[in-house]
């Protein structure tokens, strides 16, 4: 993604961090099979690495 692109979606992620608590995130995770099991890494921290700190997760 180039740098304008990042710029417009920063807005965007910063309301859905302001929206949605961890707790709520853990839940959706659960729901949609996400995650299964308790680690010592959370769904929270998964998506503050892909999308706060614009980190791009390669399948």
């Amino acid at each position: 993604m180039n740098l304008s692109i990042l710029d417009e979606l920063q807005p965007i992620a910063e309301e859905l961090q302001r929206h949605m608590s961890s707790h709520v995130l853990e839940h959706l995770a659960k729901e949609k099979g996400f995650v299964q099991r308790k680690s010592k890494y959370q769904a929270q921290e998964l998506v503050a690495l892909c999308v706060w700190l614009r980190q791009q997760v390669f399948l």
